[in-house]
């Protein structure tokens, strides 16, 4: 019976993220930018240290111009933008100072909430393994 509950509990939280994902990008609403810097800072990723890029971009918001940065860093190999690139990004008005890509907006699933629900399976069928008996051969 625990097994079942730890499943349920791990498909909840694979649900309760896709929801905060979703929330955070309901309302963002899309603007032309301009990138302006590139934040950097070193993050530590196993064994590795490998540095992480966050694009600045500045756009023209409701009253004036505004600057924006990304909601995350980023590593060098998805990294492709350069300095005074425009592009298209979408900011939350709740958030001015955030942005997020496209990619982010179009309900991309993120790893944490296929996880919650592959654990969440893994442990169900376990439950219901076990509440039946076990495996018999």
């Amino acid at each position: 019976m625990g097994f079942i509950v730890i499943g349920i509990i791990a498909f909840l939280a694979g649900a309760f993220i896709i929801f905060i994902r979703k929330e955070r990008v309901s309302g963002c609403v899309p603007y032309i930018a301009k990138v302006i810097n590139v934040e950097e800072k070193m993050a530590v990723t196993g064994p590795t240290i490998k540095k992480m890029y966050r694009p600045v971009v500045s756009y023209k918001g409701s009253t004036s111009e505004q600057r924006a940065h990304y909601h995350t860093f980023i590593s060098f190999y998805n990294f492709d933008l350069k300095m005074g690139d425009e592009l298209t990004v979408f900011i939350d008005p709740r958030m001015p100072d955030v942005f997020y890509f496209s990619s982010d907006v179009r309900g991309v699933i993120s790893l944490g909430a296929v996880l919650g629900f592959a654990v969440g399976a893994l442990f169900v069928a376990a439950g219901i393994i076990v509440l039946n008996g076990g495996l018999q051969l």
